[in-house]
């Protein structure tokens, strides 16, 4: 067939244009290699669009979406939360195994330490004000910590007070019991440090008391033969040792009688002879009577001072004496029995004391006794006791001036609301 022929009939003309549009690019990329290939394109897909405006090539028009909770974005390489790790030493820098860490405002988040003082917190706890605890060791204020820091924590060391007890004539005491009468924090309160007690068996009279909190300590010292005697007020710090406290144990004096049943006048064999109230840690001299009702102790203290007697089938008594200028005195006493259902009977103000924080608190006040009916009390303070400061007084101290002969009357200020209440209140017998 002809070309003349062939460009004569459309449907070849249509036939060769169309080879010659694919046969150029072909060439072309034989040609030159880095060029690429044509997009297939389907004309049956593609859409015409009208020409945007100006303001149609700057901004792409965007679905409305419904609002949801805000999230923080993440962005990318970020690195991973850190765990909040440290260690736990003392005031000597030695780690401490087993303290608890817990973040004060966070209390879920806590972790204990190991044997080389380490904590692992997990990263929620960046930031927070962590506390340790510890059961050897006393607390300090919180501390920041955070991740990727060096967190280090301390716990206060315990200190030591050190000294000597001797008789009058300066000779060491050799056997005796030193206990805990009095402790206040540094704050300023009163502490449970009392109750602790060592026997002492020492040729020079020395003592050690070891593992104590930081703060004010009043000791007192017991031995036979010698009444109890308190310390003067030891300042204890953090991981030191107060050294040359040093106690003397007077003569004392010595007090006897005899014990009889208040109905029959007859002597009462096996009464426990104790003294009560010198000291609130215990100790002191006793002793019982004999078949004829008689009795004598050695080592009572040479002011004022209670005795205890007591017997399974009698009421108890507490009976205030005072050897002010004595080297000897007698207290006879009487026990009535117990057919009223009372267990006790004492001359004195009819008040309970307890430890407060500068001052000793009455604790609460029999009813319609002495105290109750003079205006006393519960959570008064007590500040003086006729006329002198009780400021610093340990509860012994109160005790021993509150509680006097049946009649005989008593002066107390106590503060109140932050008032102060002057009070004058007569001792009685009370029997509960």
């Amino acid at each position: 067939m002809k070309l003349t022929e062939v460009l004569q009939r459309p449907w070849l003309r249509v036939l060769a244009v169309v080879a010659a549009l694919l046969l150029l690019p072909t060439i072309a990329w034989f040609a030159f290699p880095s060029a690429p290939l044509p997009a297939a394109t389907s004309a049956a897909s593609s859409t015409a669009r009208p020409p945007r405006s100006p303001l149609e090539d700057e901004v792409e028009p965007v679905a409305p979406t419904t609002p949801g909770p805000a999230s923080r974005p993440t962005e990318p390489g970020a690195p991973a939360a850190q765990l909040v790790t440290g260690t736990v030493v003392d005031g000597e820098g030695r780690p401490v195994d087993g303290a608890a860490v817990t973040c004060q405002d966070r209390p879920n988040l806590t972790a204990t330490t190991d044997a080389s003082g380490r904590f692992e917190l997990p990263p929620d706890a960046n930031g927070c004000k962590a506390i340790v605890t510890s059961l050897d060791h006393d607390p300090l204020p919180p501390v920041v910590i955070e991740a990727g820091k060096k967190n280090r924590l301390e716990v206060g060391s315990p200190g030591s007070i050190a000294g000597v007890v001797v008789d009058d004539v300066g000779h060491p005491v050799t056997e005796y019991t030193i206990a805990v009468e009095q402790f206040t924090t540094p704050d300023g309160e009163r502490g449970s440090a009392r109750g602790l007690r060592e026997q002492v068996k020492d040729p020079l009279g020395n003592f050690e008391l070891n593992n104590l909190s930081p703060g004010r300590y009043v000791l007192v010292a017991t031995a036979r033969g010698k009444p109890p005697t308190q310390s003067s007020a030891v300042e204890v710090e953090s991981g030191r040792k107060s050294s040359g406290v040093r106690i003397t144990l007077g003569k004392g004096a010595t007090v006897s009688g005899t014990v009889t049943d208040r109905a029959t006048k007859q002597p009462i064999a096996g009464v426990r002879v104790r003294l009560d109230g010198v000291t609130g840690a215990g100790g002191g001299g006793s002793t019982a009577t004999d078949d004829q009702g008689h009795y004598s102790l050695d080592g009572v203290p040479s002011g004022a001072f209670s005795l205890r007697f007591t017997h399974p089938s009698y009421l108890e008594r507490i009976e205030p004496l005072d050897a002010r200028g004595q080297s000897s005195l007698r207290a006879d006493v009487d026990l009535g029995d117990k057919s009223s259902g009372a267990s006790s009977e004492w001359m004195g103000i009819g008040a309970t004391l307890g430890q407060g924080g500068k001052y000793v608190e009455v604790a609460g006040v029999v009813e319609g006794g002495p105290a109750e009916t003079a205006g006393m009390k519960a959570g008064d303070k007590i500040v003086e006791i006729e006329g002198r400061s009780a400021e610093g007084a340990t509860v012994s101290d109160c005790v021993s001036k509150l509680r006097g002969p049946e009649g005989t009357r008593v002066d107390v200020t106590v503060e109140r609301g932050g008032s102060k209440v002057e009070l004058s209140i007569t001792r009685a017998r009370i029997t509960r």
